[in-house]
């Protein structure tokens, strides 16, 4: 629709609320979603203008979901306020032995934040709600992979010439079209046609670029989501899924991960700690057999960008300066020891909480040269962790009282 009538339609949605009130109109809004703060509502704004604009006015009509609680509780009652969050939780000693097999993911966890490793993996915790929707990013992302995997088993990636650029366009909005009745119609639902104008235009796209970066670049798509496990070491095994595999003309490996968003992935090249890319690498080395770690980098899904730490394998690839993956995995494999005795012992540590410490940062460790573990970021594992209301996290943040 065009953008000025599609204002002009909430406007009046909006409106219709006051219109309708009677006696009392309660305009409410949560202060931060996904620890984010929000953004006033359009009416809040035009009241305060309707009132001079001046905040102290505006103030005199708004209360706090604490002011509300305040001022609502008996004072026979006694004030239940909530548990304090704690930087490190306590179990029995010998309780939790490592594991047999770890994946790229598991790892990525245990090393952000061992509390979260041990709700999910250990216990099993979970939402409550078995039929809850995916974030967008993870939808978009999952989409993606799809369209990629499925464009591949019809043999029309790699082969970048103009005509079948053309051809290889009209068979991703085909087969984007398919899945997208298939296994993702909550996308079709009223509402979402911007939205999924917008997907179609940066899926379609990126595949076409992420072809013509694989002819350019003299790439062959050995396979698509391939599952492998392999022996890491003593009794243990590490297992992942490689997005793409592919072959130079030289034979050489070149592992890609598929990837929605560009600029956290970035961010962890440049600091050292793309585990998992780390860890997909280690597992195609370790199956073949092969002396050094193949190449390897990130694709954005959303940009149709390549990353990586050199600019010798995909072209026009977006470069990021940072420790090779050699070193960021001897890193993960230092804190996975580190993390891994102190679950043995009973400590679980809480990097996401305000002025954590990295998960492998016991007092038993705080001699040790930190450049020998991974400087994971202390809120690394929360994005996207459900159990936020268990370590306190969900209620620091929405005092403030947390980054």
């Amino acid at each position: 629709p065009d953008p000025s009538a599609e204002l002009t339609h909430r406007a009046k949605v909006a409106h219709r609320a006051l219109q309708l009130a009677r006696k009392r109109l309660v305009i409410a809004r949560p202060l931060t979603q996904l620890g984010q703060a929000t953004a006033p509502h359009a009416l809040v704004d035009e009241i305060a203008a309707r009132l001079g604009g001046e905040s102290k006015t505006l103030a005199r009509i708004t209360r706090t979901a604490r002011d509300v609680m305040t001022e609502s509780r008996s004072p026979a009652l006694p004030t239940l306020e909530l548990p304090a969050p704690r930087h490190e939780w306590k179990l029995p000693g010998r309780l939790i032995d490592p594991r047999e097999s770890l994946s790229p993911s598991t790892i990525e966890t245990l090393i952000g934040c061992p509390l979260r490793f041990v709700l999910e993996k250990e216990a099993g915790l979970r939402d409550a709600s078995v039929v809850s929707l995916p974030h967008d990013s993870n939808l978009f992302g999952s989409l993606g992979h799809r369209l990629v995997e499925c464009l591949h088993e019809q043999g029309r990636l790699g082969h970048g010439t103009k005509r079948n650029a053309d051809a290889l366009r009209v068979a991703a909005r085909d087969t984007l079209d398919q899945l997208l009745r298939e296994e993702a119609t909550v996308l079709l639902v009223p509402g979402r046609s911007n939205d999924l104008a917008q997907l179609r235009v940066q899926l379609v796209d990126s595949v076409l670029t992420l072809d013509d970066m694989l002819r350019r670049g003299k790439l062959t798509v050995v396979s698509v989501e391939q599952e492998i496990t392999v022996e890491w070491s003593a009794k243990r095994k590490l297992n992942g899924r490689l997005d793409l595999l592919l072959e130079d003309t030289k034979g050489r490996d070149v592992v890609l991960d598929l990837k929605w968003g560009s600029t956290s992935y970035g961010k962890k090249l440049e600091e050292g700690v793309a585990v998992q890319l780390a860890a997909y690498a280690l597992v195609r080395k370790k199956q073949t057999g092969a002396k050094t770690l193949p190449s390897a980098g990130y694709f954005s899904l959303r940009k149709g960008e390549a990353m990586a730490l050199t600019d010798d394998v995909f072209p026009d690839a977006h470069v990021h300066e940072g420790p090779d993956l050699d070193e960021t995995w001897r890193r993960t494999e230092k804190s996975i020891a580190a993390i891994e005795s102190d679950l043995a012992s009973g400590r679980l540590a809480v990097p996401g909480m305000k002025d954590g410490k990295p998960a492998w940062r016991s007092d038993a460790r705080m001699g040790d040269d930190a450049e020998r573990y991974l400087p994971l970021g202390m809120t690394a594992a929360c994005e996207y962790c459900a159990h936020d209301a268990v370590c306190g996290r969900r209620w620091t943040l929405a005092d403030g009282g947390d980054q």
